[in-house]
């Protein structure tokens, strides 16, 4: 009896490891944690050219407000995330590469989040001067549909980003268990 239970204990063990061996994690259902990093880097560099063509825009446009909100977005945002994915394209399989990538969305994810609530603030403060009441009211109305329809995709984008950082961190779990299961060089 006792080696019947050892048996059916030993094979399932053996069933579960090749069924995990078979699994892949991923995220967002089809593409490999292995390679989110890369996927996240590709959407980066997309959002740093738009950010270029949008500053050019604006300069020949002459729009100082959204220019200088551009700049700063280009600078503290996207030069920091593509620096950082263009390291760890040249180290992928090292942790501390990925961690840095890891750090740098996160605290652009803070930066982004930031300049979302200060924008849709913005949005709602009215000069209320040398206004009659009729254009208080629809000025107001209007300010607000553009605050929603300001802050449901940058929320969408921002929950995004967010599901993609959490990514990039279990790929760099998933390379620190790799190396803990190396076994050490002894020479």
């Amino acid at each position: 009896m006792n080696t019947q239970r050892h048996q059916f204990a030993s094979s399932n063990d053996h069933h579960q490891k090749n069924s995990r061996s078979h699994t892949k994690e991923t995220c967002c259902c089809c593409v490999s944690i292995m390679h989110a990093p890369l996927a996240v880097g590709i959407i980066d560099l997309l959002i740093l050219v738009s950010k270029i063509i949008n500053v050019v825009e604006f300069q020949k446009g002459g729009q100082k407000g959204p220019l200088i909100g551009e700049i700063l977005a280009l600078v503290l945002v996207c030069i920091p995330r593509v620096a950082a994915f263009v390291l760890y394209r040249t180290r992928r399989k090292d942790v501390k590469a990925v961690s840095i990538q890891l750090q740098t969305r996160f605290i652009t994810f803070f930066l982004l989040l930031i300049e979302v609530i200060v924008v849709s603030f913005l949005i709602v403060q009215i000069d209320e001067t040398g206004m009659n009441e009729d254009v208080y009211i629809a000025t107001k109305a209007a300010s607000s549909i553009l605050q929603v329809l300001y802050l449901i995709p940058n929320g969408i984008g921002l929950i995004l980003d967010l599901y993609y950082t959490n990514s990039i961190r279990r790929y760099r779990l998933q390379i620190q268990s790799t190396d803990l299961k190396k076994p050490f060089n002894h020479v």
